[in-house]
């Protein structure tokens, strides 16, 4: 079986003591794909458009890998709190892509681990039901979580939270 996901946007918040709110600690930050579908990169996930319409070049978007993920470099340590993540609103089945998925929090860059992706950092949050067709997700790690690199990740192998 194969993995396809799409997404619009993935927030990573965080508690900033300087401005004393949660911030988009993800905007514009690198991001990777497991693969490339099309013209829609990993960088589109996290540009700060809530655009659900994927030809809006607002959606990131894999082609079909086992297990498809989605990586962030947060370009520091950051205490995760809180994900926030925009489903595909144009789809008929993007809800039906966006489901069986985990995001976890890595100090340091995971794809260094031999038996990378298969590895799991600390677990902010794992969901198996299907995320609504242009649904806004939004969920707070079970305790917060201090990391640079967030993933999301098509898994089948962890519980849900």
């Amino acid at each position: 079986m194969t993995t396809l996901f799409s997404i619009a946007v993935i927030y990573i918040t965080n508690m900033c003591l300087v401005f004393g709110g949660l911030f988009n600690a993800a905007l514009y930050k690198p991001a990777i794909l497991s693969s490339n579908h099309v013209l829609y990169t990993a960088d589109l996930a996290n540009d700060g458009s809530n655009e659900t319409d994927i030809f809006s070049m607002h959606c990131a978007h894999s082609a079909e890998d086992n297990p498809g993920w989605w990586m962030v470099d947060l370009r520091g340590l950051y205490k995760v709190e809180q994900i926030v993540l925009v489903n595909r609103g144009d789809d008929y089945d993007g809800s039906l892509r966006t489901k069986n998925f985990q995001f976890d929090v890595f100090e340091t860059d995971p794809r260094l681990s031999r038996d990378f992706p298969m590895v799991s950092g600390q677990v902010c949050y794992t969901r198996v039901e299907p995320v609504g067709q242009g649904a806004t997700l939004t969920k707070n790690c079970t305790a917060p979580i201090v990391g640079r690199f967030v993933r999301f990740i098509r898994c089948c192998y962890h519980s849900e939270q």
